[in-house]
């Protein structure tokens, strides 16, 4: 689902969008977080809770996985302030390209993996083709999300 648009959206809102369908929804894969280089951000009361049960009751009590794209900030910010990539909660996936870090990803403690992301000139992995060249964290999160099940 999407929970995002041109509005901010409340705590409640968050909540109910990443416990949609909890019975049903193995993988939680969520490429948004606190604007770049805006300082120490991260969900609110309700959306921790919503978390918390998530993993623990989701999947008919095996548990939801929680998967959040690390961020797009490059240099000029630290996923390590972002509280949802930095929940115990979640599983943060960082993105690479060809023999680096991509250029635009975020370097931060909680980053678990990380999945090819590349950039505008490196559009192949494998026998995959990315046939759209903004090749951010948001696709590598669909790609990894993958991984998990």
């Amino acid at each position: 689902i999407r929970i995002l648009g041109s509005f901010a959206i409340t705590d409640s809102e968050e909540a109910q969008g990443i416990s949609h369908y909890l019975t049903n929804v193995d993988i939680y894969s969520n490429s948004w977080g606190p604007a770049d280089g805006t300082g120490f951000n991260g969900p609110g009361s309700l959306t921790k809770a919503a978390l918390q049960d998530g993993v623990t009751n989701g999947r008919n009590g095996k548990g939801a996985i929680y998967i959040w794209a690390a961020g797009n900030g490059g240099t000029e910010d630290n996923c390590n302030a972002d509280g949802y990539v930095n929940s115990i909660y979640t599983v943060a996936i960082s993105s690479a390209m060809i023999g680096s870090n991509a250029w635009y990803s975020e370097v931060c403690a909680p980053v678990l993996a990380a999945a090819y992301g590349g950039s505008e000139d490196d559009r192949f992995l494998a026998s995959l083709m990315l046939c759209f060249s903004n090749t951010l964290n948001k696709e590598i999160n669909i790609l990894q999300t993958g991984i998990y099940r």
